[in-house]
């Protein structure tokens, strides 16, 4: 087995590969230098990641009104392990939510993405309203 270390940074459309070493010492000098994590990759061998179903729910902050994204025109290739996709606080006013909204993205359930939602305002009401343009959990 021969593993290669991949010097990734940023998340999904920001995500990128900045470098491929064949140590993780090598990987290590390049992060202390250019910043990034490291990921460790098997040569030759397929990933247990798979195309996983998810579900989005909108939350809007003012009336706690949620609507839901379909599992059946949503799906990525993910690790199957993966609870969460994301949380996102937006505080920033649009015409369909004037005092902000919240995302989610659940790989569990339509239910567990309106969940995350849910506990995601209860946490901003009992501490108060975030004061960035776009927090992520």
């Amino acid at each position: 087995m021969v593993v290669i270390y991949l010097v990734t940074s940023g998340e999904y459309s920001d995500y990128s590969v900045d470098g491929a070493f064949s140590s993780e010492k090598l990987a290590n000098q390049f992060i202390k230098i250019a910043g990034g994590s490291i990921e460790p990759w098997e040569m030759d061998e397929r990933r247990r990641d798979r195309n996983c179903p998810h579900w989005y729910a909108t939350l809007d902050l003012k009336t706690g009104g949620i609507s839901a994204g379909s599992a059946s025109s949503y799906s990525e290739i993910a690790d199957p392990n993966t609870r969460v996709g994301y949380v996102k606080y937006y505080d920033y006013s649009c015409i369909a939510h004037p005092e902000g909204h919240i995302n989610a993205q659940s790989y569990i359930s339509q239910k567990h993405a309106n969940k995350l939602c849910v506990e995601k305002r209860q946490e901003i009401l009992r501490t108060g309203i975030l004061t960035t343009t776009e927090k992520e959990v």
